[in-house]
């Protein structure tokens, strides 16, 4: 569509480059509006949100206070129960580019206006929770696990990076989310999200996690498979 890191850049484009991707929001979301849609479009939903995950890198400021910016949130996470590589990957780099513009502001690595900040801020505490949600679904077996945590754009990524911007709250919302899941399995990863464990421990930690998971819920299909019931 056009070249983000050459005009992003550059203030005089981001007010055209914002006035495209409204454009072509407005179509994608009029054109998909269920999951039978996003399913039966992959390429669409790759393409869209590998998209928007660049215009978050490179001139995120018009996307975050515009209303279009929690849509696109809401429909990402649309996006995390496609049964497609690809297109799953498209949104998780979405969220995690979007909360790497969230570190750079807490680290003020970035200069952005008060109205930004406090945008980004109600953002990710109206939708934290279902992105937080469906992500650990995704540990738990229950939605497609494509991206744990390698590249751009993994689960693993997300979580680290939503723990070290705002920990107090995501751990609220980890909690919560994982609650059915066993016992030693939410221990370890909850140790590592209170423990701020760096990146590669952490991604240990949630492949440990979906390990554990997967295992009770074999062991449980294993048993109901016999004829007895696990307490």
């Amino acid at each position: 569509l056009f070249d983000r890191t050459e005009f992003g850049h550059d203030p005089t484009f981001v007010p055209k480059l914002f006035e495209l991707i409204s454009e072509l929001s407005t179509t994608v979301f009029t054109r998909l509006t269920s999951l039978e849609d996003f399913t039966q479009h992959p390429d669409v939903v790759e393409e869209y949100f590998y998209l928007i995950g660049r215009f978050m890198t490179y001139c995120p400021e018009p996307l975050v206070v515009s209303p279009l910016f929690r849509t696109i949130i809401q429909w990402a996470i649309v996006g995390l129960h496609i049964h497609h590589r690809e297109a799953n990957k498209g949104t998780l780099n979405f969220l995690e580019n979007t909360v790497s513009f969230g570190l750079s502001i807490a680290q003020s690595n970035v200069h952005t206006s008060e109205a930004c900040k406090a945008a980004f801020h109600q953002a990710i505490v109206v939708e934290g929770p279902s992105v937080v949600n469906n992500l650990a679904l995704v540990l738990l077996g229950d939605l497609p696990a494509y991206c744990l945590d390698q590249g751009s754009g993994s689960v693993a990524g997300i979580l680290w990076k939503l723990n070290t911007l705002c920990a107090e709250l995501v751990r609220q919302w980890v909690v919560m989310a994982i609650s059915e899941a066993p016992d030693e399995a939410k221990n370890e990863l909850m140790k590592a999200f209170i423990m701020m464990a760096g990146r590669d421990d952490f991604n240990a930690a949630v492949r440990q996690f979906k390990s554990l998971c997967e295992r009770s819920r074999r062991l449980h299909q294993g048993s109901l498979g016999n004829g007895r019931v696990v307490a």
